[in-house]
């Protein structure tokens, strides 16, 4: 006797990162009521399992959706301002200066739009942001039907959304009330830096974080000269202040960490803090490499962020897979420790452990939400196929991803967009940057 499924995908290859973390032939998934009913061989599926859908996709790899752990995406309006200028000049000079111009609420709804459209088409299911106006971003991640962690901006410096980093705290409070129970929105506490939030501030976060237990998300450690800057001003390393401040505890999501000594190694691994590595913004803004290898081998949980498409160019979880794989084989020393799966579950699983989802998602296991995505093997790129995940982790990109699925219901159907205009949302990014290029060049 054979139970019913809402449908039934029927692959080539499947890759479900938790328990095993080994790709498996001639596969077969079976979803039921938004959830993941059962993974198994075809056989198994085919003798247990019956739905009117079936999905025949032979040539492809399905993996988990993946996780985009750190992102601001309504920066895709600036993508390709300021390539050539290292972080701080980069920030101060130029970007805060451009934000303060041209962010408001159409902005951001725009420049969102424009984002969730290029992540979903890059196998995307689930986003860490973190920007002005986060409810705006928050509805329409909810309208598209893809997951985030609205990452709520505190910053002491008044902008187009708030006046005060006071106003910051209030309105993460706010926000995460309001999405409570949600299962697609999260709300989490985002101050930007150890160096644009006073310690009064990271004070009093301290003390709403631990009463509403929320998420904290924070770029950290991002450069050596932050870290000797702030040495030099407080007498200790940011982590270190943090930790005496209370907010060093497995709720803390620190990105970047490029510059770290063992001293705060040691904090972060003892605290259970995950990290968010950055690659693909780290090299482009000379911020320096993130220690991934130690950063695992003292049990710290790494997922992978692209930053905003303004310091990476592209929101491609697939592209930061190879390069934290490219940059850790500079190192000379990946093969000790790192397996290509791992590569491939820094994007997936282990990005969902860092921002506190991994029990519902980052995975293809039963009774998980229905995440998913195919990736095409047959391309001339990939053949002939001796590892189906060497081959994706250094050949394929957004462009071979032509399904994906959130909660069982497909974003990305053969190379299309369901739930997103791709016409209007393209129409409005080129008519934004016919304005700011005018004022790149008054």
């Amino acid at each position: 006797m054979t139970s019913e499924a809402d449908f039934i995908i029927r692959a080539g290859w499947l890759f479900s990162a938790e328990p095993d973390a080994v790709a498996q032939e001639n596969t077969a998934i079976a979803v039921k009521d938004r959830r993941i009913a059962a993974v198994g061989t075809d056989a198994e599926i085919e003798s247990t399992w019956h739905a009117c859908e079936v999905i025949e996709l032979p040539n492809h790899l399905l993996l988990p959706g993946l996780i985009n752990a750190h992102t601001h995406s309504p920066m895709t309006l600036l993508r390709g301002v300021g390539n050539d200028m290292p972080l701080h000049e980069w920030l101060f000079e130029l970007i805060f200066p451009l934000e303060a111009k041209w962010v408001s609420s159409e902005f951001v709804a725009d420049g969102a739009r424009l984002a969730l459209a290029e992540m979903i088409r890059a196998g995307i299911t689930c986003f860490s942001d973190q920007y002005y106006f986060p409810e705006i971003i928050a509805d329409i991640a909810h309208e598209t039907g893809m997951r985030a962690q609205i990452a709520v901006p505190i910053i002491e410096q008044a902008n187009a959304w708030v006046q005060s980093s006071e106003d910051g705290l209030r309105r993460t409070t706010e926000l995460h009330d309001h999405w409570r129970g949600d299962d697609f929105i999260t709300i989490a506490h985002a101050p930007h830096a150890p160096y644009t939030v006073e310690v009064a501030t990271f004070e009093k976060l301290a003390s709403i974080s631990e009463e509403i237990q929320s998420q904290i998300h924070i770029h950290l450690h991002e450069t050596s000269q932050e870290v000797e800057d702030y040495q030099r001003a407080h007498g200790c390393t940011p982590i270190r202040k943090l930790h005496d401040i209370g907010l060093i505890s497995p709720r803390l999501q620190a990105v970047h960490m490029t510059a770290l000594d063992d001293a705060d190694l040691e904090t972060i691994a003892e605290n259970n803090v995950g990290v968010v590595h950055c690659p693909q913004s780290n090299a482009l803004l000379a911020s320096g490499p993130s220690p991934l290898m130690r950063l695992c081998e003292s049990g710290v949980t790494v997922g992978l962020g692209t930053d905003g498409a303004v310091s990476n160019n592209s929101l491609d979880v697939l592209q930061e897979m190879r390069a934290a794989k490219l940059l850790a084989s500079k190192a000379g020393d990946e093969h000790s420790t790192l397996s290509t799966a791992d590569f491939v579950r820094l994007g997936t699983i282990d990005s969902a452990c860092v921002i506190g989802r991994d029990d519902h998602i980052g995975s293809l296991e039963t009774g998980k939400w229905a995440d998913m995505i195919a990736i095409d093997m047959s391309a001339c790129a990939a053949q002939p196929i001796y590892d189906v995940l060497a081959s994706v982790l250094l050949t394929a990109s957004a462009s071979r991803v032509t399904h994906v699925w959130v909660g069982g219901t497909p974003l990305l159907q053969d190379g299309s967009l369901t739930t997103l205009d791709e016409q209007e949302t393209l129409a409005r990014a080129k008519t934004w940057g016919t304005k700011i290029s005018a004022g790149l060049r008054a």
